[in-house]
């Protein structure tokens, strides 16, 4: 799953090391919540989060601007970074990077 779309952009979105975490259960628990930097892109002016936790420790999460219709693209990081922001990568540099390490 890690090499496949969405998930290695939510992935590629945390601090902690992806393989770290093969094999073992990451629940995914979502809120809503306000103040966020993301609320000023949706139409509802909140942000949803997503909280990553093995093992009962929260080990990361993303975010995404809570709107009324459908939106297409990718994640946030928790803070509201792109995954070009948080890694300093254009996407084909990152995804190809990505590929070679989890494909």
């Amino acid at each position: 799953m890690l090499a496949d779309l969405p998930y290695s952009n939510s992935w590629g979105l945390q601090e902690i090391e992806a393989s770290s975490y093969i094999g073992k259960q990451i629940d995914i628990y979502s809120y809503i919540v306000d103040n966020h930097p993301l609320d000023k892109l949706g139409d509802l002016n909140e942000t949803k989060l997503w909280l990553m936790v093995c093992e009962n420790e929260i080990i990361g999460g993303y975010s995404l601007q809570n709107n009324s219709v459908a939106l297409y693209g990718g994640v946030y990081s928790l803070d509201g970074l792109t995954l070009e922001e948080f890694t300093g990568m254009d996407f084909p540099t990152w995804q190809e990077k990505w590929q070679n390490k989890y494909n």
